[in-house]
Order: C-alpha cells, then structure tokens, then sequence
C-alpha cells in the first residue's frame, strides 16, 4: 500500500523512503502512485522548518519514458546521496514479480525544483536468467582500490556500477 492520496487532505503513508537534506530543507523521497494507466514517478515531500514538519507535498519527479519498457506501475525504493552539490536519484523500474528491472539515475542541484531532475536512464539492469533483480540500490563512495575481499563477498553477484570513477552503486 502507498498510501491513501487525496490534494490537501491525506499525504500519507510513505513507503519505500529517502530522507536526505538540502541545507535547512529536508526531503522525503518516496515509492510513486501505484497505476498501470498512468505510472507515478518518484513522490516528493520536504520541511523548511525541521523532521517534525510541517510539510509540504511537491509531487512527483516526472516519470522517464524509457521506464515504460518496464511494464512499471510505479517507480520505486528512491534512494537520494549528494555528492559535491549534485543530488543523485536512484530508483527501480520493474515488472513485479521478476527480475526484468533497471536502476535509474537522475541528477539535480535543486532538489525541490521537480523539472530539474535530469533522468540518465538506466545505470543497471537484469532480465530473465540472471541472478540478480536490479532493484536494490545504494550509493556508497567506495573506490575501486578500496573494495577489500570481504566487501566483493558481501556483495555477492550483484554487479557494481562506477559513476566519474569513483561512486559505487
């Protein structure tokens, strides 16, 4: 369930949350509107005050097109990490129930500004036999020097993905 939306009345739950911050400005980034019609992008809140709110709902970040090829229903499990004042978007692009995903990347230096999310499309994906599902993603600033055996075996087969080099998703 991804809540119960209704414009000014109920904003709630959120599933699958970001929380990242922008200065005094924290965001909530979370599992688009569930709807095979008219897929929802990554859903946006923030509070210019503190955690406790109030908040404000921004919408949605719009949904790439290249996600449709996906059979999405919704884009999902947005993770955000800042990285030398550009903000990075990591979301899932799946058809439920398979491995037929994609880790999407959009990029941005005013997270609040929904339009500015530049989309870069997907930066891993999975299919049919793989042993994998590209959907669970994280950014960590590891360098490729700095993965120790123990990280590799911890990792299992998920592939690593090297952004500029150095970022590790």
């Amino acid at each position: 369930d991804i809540g119960d939306y209704q414009a000014g009345v109920v904003d709630d739950p959120v599933h699958d949350p970001t929380l990242f911050a922008d200065g005094a400005t924290v965001y909530v980034f979370s599992t688009g509107r569930l709807d095979a019609l008219d897929p929802g992008g990554i859903y946006a809140r923030r509070s210019t005050c503190s955690l406790a709110g109030p908040w404000e709902s921004l919408g949605s970040v719009p949904l790439p097109e290249w996600t449709r090829d996906y059979d999405v229903e919704h884009l999902w499990a947005p993770h955000v990490v800042e990285v030398d004042g550009t903000f990075h978007l990591n979301y899932a692009a799946s058809s439920f129930g398979t491995n037929r995903s994609a880790i999407g990347l959009a990029t941005t230096t005013t997270p609040g500004d929904l339009d500015s999310w530049v989309d870069h499309g997907p930066i891993l994906t999975s299919q049919r036999g793989d042993d994998f599902n590209a959907i669970a993603k994280r950014s960590v600033e590891w360098t490729r020097d700095q993965l120790s055996a123990e990280d590799r075996e911890l990792l299992g087969n998920l592939p690593l993905q090297y952004v500029d080099g150095d970022y590790c998703y």
